[in-house]
C-alpha cells in the first residue's frame, strides 16, 4: 500500500514538474504569485519584454485561459488613443478583473462576463505609455514605427514563453486600433513570408475602428442626428444634406465648402455637451455628492482631443497634400532592411442581459488608475515606473499624417498577402466617436459584399448584423445593438459571443 502511494506521489510529481516546466526560467521570474486585493484567476505572468536592442523596454500583463489554457490561441490586446495603455480594456472592458471600490478602497473582483475563460490575452502597453520605458524616443511615432516594434515584441515574448509558440495567434484593439490592427498584421503577414518567423497568426480584431477620418467626422453628426440628440430641423438635415464626403474621389470632398460644414458642426454641438459619445445612452461617472466627474473620461478626453488635433490638420490641407500622405505610407512599408537586420538578433453562459449590464462600473476608468499607482501592485507586477505616475494616456507626438490615412488599402492588402489570417472588425451603434455609419460608409463603398448585412442572433435575441466581402475575401464585419465605443464594456455577453464565434470560424 504504501509502494502504491509512492508511486502514485511520484507520479503526481512528475506531471507537476512537467507543467511547470513549460514555462521558461525567464518566464517564471514575470510570474505574478500575489496580486493585492484580488484573488489570481489563473496563471499570470507580468513584466519587460526588451526590444530595439534592449533600447525599449516595453510591458506587459498576461492573463492564461482559464480552459486549456496550453492550447488555447493567445494574442494581444492594446488600447486605442493613439497612446494608450492596454490595461484600459485589461480592467474596464474585458479582462476577469474588474476594478470596484468599496469603503474607499479598490479592489479587483472577477469580471462574470470575459475573454479569459477560454483565451490567453497579453495585455501590453505602447511605446513610451504606462509602464513601458522608451530611451530617445522619436520626435513623432508614426504607424509604421509602432507596427514594427510591436511585432517584434511578439517575436520577442514568444521567445520567452516558446510554451506558446505554436498555438493559435492573434491581435486585437479597439478605437485608433482601426489604425494599430491593420497595419500590425500588414507587418506580421510580410514577416510570414518572407521567413523571418513562423508565428500561427490566424485572427486580427478590432472593435469601433478608426478607419479614415472623414467618414469618422461625418458619420459621428449623423449618429448623433438618428438617435435625435441632435434635432433634424434646420440644422441637422442641411448637415446631412451637404456635409457628407465624397465616396469616390480624395481627399473626399463634400458639396458643402469646409466653412460652411464646420459652422453647422458648431451649430450642432451646442446640443451635445450633457451626451457621453462614447455611449450615448449609458451613465456617466459622478462623485460621491453626485456631481458629474466628467463627460467622457481620461480616455475618452485624450481620444477626443487627438482627433480635434488630426481635424485641424486635415482640413488645412490640399489634395496633393493627401497624395504625399499615401507616397509617405507607401514608402515606410519599402523601408525594411534596418528592421530586418534588427530582428535577426532575437463558453458563453448565462441569459441575455438588461440594457445596463448588472456590474456596469461608468467609473472604472478612476478606479484602474488608482489601483495601478499603488506600490504594492507594481511591485507584484514587477513594474518599473520611470513617470511620476502612471496614467492610462500618454500624450504622446503622433504623425497627423497617419491619423488621417485611410485604412482601407492596408486592410486590402492583408488580405491579399495573407488570406489565412481573417480580419473582423465589430462596430457598436451606441458610439458616435467611431461610429457603425462610418464603418457602412468605408466598407460598402469600397469592398464588394458577399453576404450582406445578416441577423446574428444570440438566446433568440439580436445581437446584431453580420456582413462579409469577397474583396479583401477575408474581411467580416458586425455591429453589436446597443452597445458603445468599449463595446466589451457596455455588452459584454454580446461582444464575448462575438470574438468567440469568430475565432471558432461559426461567424
Amino acid at each position: 500500500m504504501k509502494s502504491q502511494l509512492f508511486l502514485l506521489a511520484l507520479f503526481a510529481f512528475i506531471a507537476f514538474t512537467a507543467v511547470f516546466a513549460q514555462y521558461s526560467p525567464e518566464a517564471l521570474a514575470d510570474e505574478v504569485t500575489n496580486l493585492p486585493d484580488a484573488t489570481l484567476f489563473s496563471r499570470q505572468f507580468a513584466g519587460y519584454i526588451p526590444i530595439r536592442n534592449g533600447t525599449t523596454q516595453m510591458f506587459y500583463w498576461l492573463v492564461t485561459a482559464k480552459n486549456n489554457p496550453e492550447t488555447a490561441p493567445i494574442g494581444i490586446w492594446t488600447s486605442g488613443g493613439p497612446g494608450c495603455s492596454g490595461f484600459i480594456g485589461m480592467l474596464t472592458e474585458m479582462s476577469a478583473y474588474q476594478p470596484v471600490k468599496e469603503n474607499g478602497k479598490v479592489s479587483l473582483k472577477i469580471r462574470d462576463v470575459h475573454w479569459n475563460e477560454n483565451l490567453n490575452i497579453i495585455y501590453i502597453e505602447q511605446p513610451d505609455v504606462g509602464f513601458t520605458n522608451v530611451q530617445n524616443p522619436p520626435s513623432e511615432w508614426t504607424d509604421d514605427d509602432i507596427a514594427r516594434r510591436n511585432a517584434e515584441f511578439i517575436y520577442t515574448f514568444l521567445k520567452r514563453f516558446s510554451n506558446f509558440k505554436s498555438n493559435p495567434f492573434f491581435i486585437s484593439s479597439e478605437s485608433y486600433g482601426g489604425h494599430y490592427i491593420p497595419t500590425l498584421a500588414n507587418r506580421l503577414i510580410k514577416d510570414i513570408n518572407v521567413g523571418i518567423t513562423d508565428l500561427n497568426f490566424k485572427w486580427s480584431i478590432v472593435g469601433n475602428p478608426l478607419i479614415y477620418l472623414p467618414y469618422r467626422d461625418f458619420g459621428y453628426y449623423k449618429t448623433l442626428i438618428n438617435r435625435n440628440i441632435i434635432p433634424l430641423y434646420p440644422t441637422g438635415q442641411q448637415y446631412l444634406d451637404t456635409c457628407q464626403p465624397s465616396l469616390t474621389s480624395q481627399p473626399n470632398p463634400p458639396k458643402a465648402p469646409p466653412s460652411a460644414c464646420y459652422n453647422l458642426e458648431s451649430q450642432m454641438d451646442t446640443y451635445i455637451s450633457r451626451v457621453d459619445p462614447y455611449a450615448m445612452s449609458f451613465p456617466r461617472c459622478v462623485d460621491e455628492s453626485g456631481k458629474l466627474r466628467y463627460a467622457t473620461g481620461d480616455y475618452g478626453q485624450h481620444i477626443a482631443s487627438t482627433i480635434a488635433k488630426a481635424q485641424r490638420s486635415y482640413r488645412e490641407r490640399t489634395l496633393a497634400d493627401t497624395q504625399e500622405i499615401h507616397n509617405q505610407l507607401r514608402e515606410s512599408q519599402r523601408q525594411d532592411e534596418t528592421y530586418y537586420s534588427l530582428l535577426k538578433q532575437f463558453n458563453l453562459h448565462g441569459s441575455a442581459e438588461e440594457y445596463f449590464p448588472q456590474h456596469y462600473q461608468p467609473c472604472e476608468e478612476d478606479y484602474t488608475t488608482e489601483y495601478l499607482n499603488r506600490k504594492d501592485v507594481q511591485a507584484a507586477l514587477h513594474a518599473n515606473l520611470k513617470r511620476s505616475r502612471w496614467n492610462m494616456c500618454e500624450n504622446i507626438n503622433y504623425s497627423d499624417f497617419d491619423f488621417i490615412a485611410s485604412m482601407l488599402p492596408v486592410y486590402a492588402e492583408n488580405s491579399k498577402l495573407g488570406p489565412q489570417v481573417k480580419q473582423l472588425l465589430f462596430t457598436a451603434n451606441d458610439d458616435t466617436m467611431c461610429s457603425t455609419f462610418e464603418a457602412q460608409m468605408a466598407l460598402f463603398n469600397n469592398y464588394k459584399t458577399k453576404t450582406y448585412w445578416q441577423d446574428t442572433v444570440w438566446e433568440g435575441q439580436l445581437v446584431g448584423h453580420k456582413s462579409t466581402f469577397v474583396e479583401p475575401q477575408t474581411l467580416t464585419a458586425i455591429t453589436i445593438l446597443g452597445g458603445g465605443h468599449m463595446a466589451p464594456a457596455t455588452r459584454p455577453s454580446q461582444t464575448k459571443f462575438v470574438i468567440e464565434q469568430f475565432i471558432a470560424g461559426k461567424l
